[in-house]
């Protein structure tokens, strides 16, 4: 970083003169001019690991140290402020006296307090400080030098522990923020040492007052960061924190207070970051669970139960102590037994009757703390590890398993309890551990149950229509279809069977990578009929599990055999048979379009990537691009096959090409001299090639070129081509296989990728955290959550506005919702939007939003705001709810929640695939 004075001749202003009548004769008067800096090519203020790329915020300030020879008394640090920031450059402006001149040193932040003595610079940290909410509150010292002309080169000082905390309560938009070292000095004056790069010593023997640092924060979306600068070193164990509600600019409730923080390391130019703190539990399915009853006999294992319940579900939290569980286990161990019961049961020994057993699930798997269960359509759980060491398990139930929890003519009994049980790896038995005691049980034997209170008689909702909300983002990732990442399946047909036709996907994941190797087939002119139906079985499987699949076909995954010799052939040496083989596949395509996301072209090279083709005799599909001239060698196999893909797969589905130059060509084959050609895609409706030849990059990230996924020479033509088409396309891949030491941050760091993510607009990522080492990179450095949430859309409803003269059947209401995108990518394929009114379980439709405005046109950072009029058919009465639903567009998935869009907000409830964004 650069910072060059210039002074401003055009402003000069003196203070006004005071009336005296004292016969003292006054002071001299003081001029003072304006000076204006300019700051270029800075360093990270904010972190140092490629976290965030630098930009000046608005308001910043920096210190400078000016010198005055003729009135020496002068000599100080004066305030020079931006008024505008986002950029890596910016200018300053301070009023300094007209006879002093710049000096040698700036500091950042500013800070009256900074001072020079004893031929030392003392850099002042602000004991306490408040952040406004446009402002990045990392205030991490830097110091600048005066190279000599004026210009001053800036480093960083000190290390920095980052925290970030989430579950701030609703109402709460400021906190104060106080974090206290059992012994190291965080605050106070520093003597700034060394001649570069610059630093100040550890200091020593702080007075109390000294070993905190208090930062007053504002709030967004329930969460905050904040960065406490620390010189290298270790800040010692018995840290304590305290965060409170400053809402107001007063002191209210205490959010989050612990007194045991342990050691924290801190290496200068870099940022420590802690785990995510949470004030307190936030509801994942949006249950206000401050007004629910608390068991008054938790004991055991369990510290805390509490339930309650909606038309469709019954919600259970409970706070467990984790040394109570059994995580030894290599799979399934320690399993919760929840039971319900009516009238009847006024007391029960839960333990003893089974008959009123409603569901169970495990509760640690494969030695970590988790839910485990086979029925995620029934049952639904979420789990916080809370700042006391405690979890919070929250466990969503179907009010349709049992007839004890169905009903609604009473006020429902409920119990659980947990037991050291564990299951065998292989399945053939249970273990039970505990058979003369429990590790938590509700109620105690002989105790009242817990009862959770039924539903109140809707009653008819009066008065005038209004309702003005503003909503929040969540933090985490939204698990949603046709975007995230994908578990990878291959499927190998050889030897006359198949390897497998289960399908493998986590409950966090929507899309799997549907990989058929037809080895088999590769000199037979079609694929056989049982072949076909273990396909169909396959992407039923695929169905059913709630999925959407990535599908490609190939001959062989091996580069080479055991002898490390060229595998020969790696696809059908007639191009016949591949083209037999796609119409084979025809009727599969379009009986499986509902639940295919894309198909990628496959069939030709190793893993269908087209590369690592056939290279003995005269090959059909020789290696793709040649190095030379950028040129594609015999081009027009691989057009056919092109060809064929478009024919057979239904036009509503895209293909994704391995290259932009495969689609360059494929549209242009005239192309020879590598530069290239493109059309521009500017809307949703076209199924020609264009509009449906789409990407996927399998060497994401990997280097310059992504291992030629883009031409050498001229790579623009490709790389402005995929940023353009592909805010209409279905973009994925994976993370470039490559060796650790090749991970390079210049690509893989946190913001050139999610760059990259977002100039490129990926949808999807193959989740390969076991073998690929950019994904253990990120992983190591606390990216991967940040870079699932990035990809594909982001939906968060904004705002919500209502207005009309009431609720009664016949009235006419305005409605007025804004929608953003916060991803990465577009909605891809149609579906519809519809603002329903849910009485008793079912919605009837108010709006078919779609009409108004295409979801999909909502572009990452872009918002619409749904404005229209809806009479009722109907009175709206209390228990009823206002919802956004976005289902699939194939009406046999429209029933199923998992092929519906969830809103990445905090404070909207999910339920049964609608967006609840109102009760009544």
């Amino acid at each position: 970083m650069a910072i060059a004075a210039a002074f401003a001749a055009a402003c000069t202003f003196v203070e006004p003169e005071l009336v005296n009548d004292d016969i003292t004769p006054a002071e001299p008067t003081q001029e003072y001019k304006l000076v204006t800096v300019s700051a270029e090519n800075p360093q990270t203020k904010t972190a140092y690991a490629g976290e965030k790329t630098f930009s000046w915020s608005d308001e910043d300030q920096i210190s400078i140290y000016c010198t005055d020879s003729t009135y020496p008394a002068n000599d100080g640090f004066y305030t020079f402020t931006t008024a505008t920031g986002g950029s890596a450059s910016a200018t300053f402006t301070g009023s300094i006296p007209v006879t002093a001149e710049i000096g040698g040193v700036a500091l950042y932040p500013a800070s009256a307090s900074h001072s020079y003595s004893d031929s030392k610079y003392h850099f002042q940290v602000e004991g306490e400080k408040s952040y406004i909410a446009s402002h990045e509150s990392a205030d991490v010292p830097m110091y600048g030098v005066n190279g000599g002309t004026d210009n001053f080169s800036f480093t960083q000082m000190t290390g920095a522990v980052k925290f970030t905390v989430n579950n701030i309560p609703d109402g709460v938009d400021k906190v104060k923020f106080t974090f206290t070292a059992a012994s190291s000095k965080l605050s106070g004056s520093f003597d700034v040492v060394g001649s570069g790069p610059y630093t100040w010593n550890t200091a020593k023997g702080a007075s109390e007052a000294e070993r905190s640092i208090v930062r007053y924060c504002p709030v967004s979306a329930n969460a905050f960061s904040v960065y406490v600068p620390y010189t290298e070193g270790t800040i010692w164990g018995d840290n304590t924190l305290l965060i409170q509600d400053y809402t107001g600019d007063v002191v209210g409730s205490t959010l989050y207070n612990q007194t045991n923080i342990g050691a924290i390391p801190v290496t200068r130019n870099k940022v420590t970051k802690l785990a995510t703190l949470a004030c307190d539990y936030r509801s994942a399915f949006g249950i206000n669970w401050s007004g629910v009853a608390e068991s008054t006999n938790a004991g055991n294992g369990i510290t805390k139960m509490q339930a309650t319940l909606d038309e469709n579900y019954i919600y259970v939290k409970m706070e467990v102590d984790p040394t109570k569980l059994d995580t030894s286990r290599e799979k399934y161990a320690d399993l919760f037994r929840f039971y319900a019961g009516n009238s009847s049961g006024s007391t029960r020994d839960w333990g003893s009757d089974k008959s009123s057993q409603i569901s169970e699930v495990w509760a640690v798997y494969k030695h970590n703390i988790t839910f485990k269960h086979w029925d995620e359509t029934h049952l639904s759980s979420n789990l916080v590890q809370l700042y006391n060491d405690n979890y919070c398990y929250e466990i969503r139930i179907a009010r349709s398993l049992s007839s004890y929890i169905s009903q609604t003519s009473e006020d429902i009994k409920f119990g659980v309890i947990i037991d050291a049980i564990y299951d065998d790896d292989d399945g053939s038995g249970r273990h039970d551990l505990s058979p003369s005691g429990h590790i938590g049980v509700i109620p105690a034997a002989a105790s009242p149950m817990y009862v959770i209170p039924q539903l109140p008689t809707p009653t008819a909702v009066t008065g005038a229509a209004a309702i003005d909300k503003t909503y929040h983002e969540t933090l985490t990732e939204t698990v949603n279809p046709e975007r995230g990442l994908y578990r990878h399946n291959e499927y190998f047909f050889t030897g006359g069977s198949v390897n497998k036709t289960s399908v493998t996907c986590e409950s966090d994941k929507t899309l799997v990578l549907a990989i058929f190797y037809l080895q088999d087939f590769i000199a037979e002119n079609h694929i056989s009929a049982a072949a076909i139906s273990n396909i169909r079985t396959i992407l039923g499987n695929v169905r059913s599990a709630g999925k959407k699949a990535i599908v490609r076909f190939a001959y062989n995954n091996e580069h080479h055999d055991k002898y490390n010799a060229e595998i020969n052939p790696r696809e059908p040496e007639s191009l016949t048979y591949i083209e037999n083989h796609i119409t084979d596949l025809a009727d599969v395509f379009s009986d499986f379009k509902d639940i295919i996301y894309v198909v990628q072209a496959g069939f030709l090279g190793t893993y269908g990537e087209w590369y690592y083709t056939t290279t003995t005799g005269t090959p059909l599909f020789p290696m793709s691009i040649n190095v030379t001239d950028n040129a594609v060698t015999n081009y027009s196999n691989r057009a056919a096959v092109i060809d064929k893909l478009l024919a057979k797969v239904p036009e509503g589905l895209q293909i994704a090409l391995r290259t932009p130059a495969y689609k360059c060509y494929y549209l242009h084959p005239s192309c020879v001299d590598g530069s290239g050609s493109w059309d521009v895609i500017s809307s949703w409706t076209p199924a020609d090639a264009n509009h449906r030849l789409s990407f996927h990059n399998d060497a994401f990230l990997s280097g310059e070129y992504d291992m030629g996924t883009f031409r050498t020479s001229p790579t623009t033509v490709d790389r402005d081509m995929w940023k353009s088409q592909s805010a209409w396309l279905a973009v994925g891949g994976e993370t470039g296989f490559i060796h650790a030491e090749d991970v390079d941050p210049t690509y893989t760091a946190l913001e050139p990728a999610l760059q990259a993510i977002k100039d490129y607009h990926y949808s999807y990522l193959n989740d390969a955290q076991s073998n690929n080492e950019i994904v253990k990179y990120w992983v190591a450095n606390d990216i991967y959550p940040i870079i699932r949430k990035k990809l594909g859309y982001r939906l968060v409803l904004n705002t919500a506005q209502v207005t009309g003269s009431g609720w009664s059947n016949g009235t006419t209401l305005n409605f007025k919702l804004k929608i953003s995108n916060m991803g990465s990518a577009s909605v891809i394929y149609p579906r519809p939007c519809k603002l329903v009114l849910i009485h008793d379980g079912t919605a009837t439709e108010l709006e078919d939003m779609k009409s108004l405005h295409d979801i999909r046109d909502i572009a990452p950072d872009g918002y619409h705001i749904y404005d229209f009029d809806v009479t009722l058919t109907q009175d709206v009465m209390t228990g009823d709810k206002l919802a956004i639903w976005m289902p699939d567009n194939t009406s046999g998935l429209q029933s199923n929640a998992a092929y519906s869009i969830r809103l990445s907000n905090s404070d909207v409830k999910w339920e049964n695939g609608y967006n609840v964004f109102y009760t009544f």
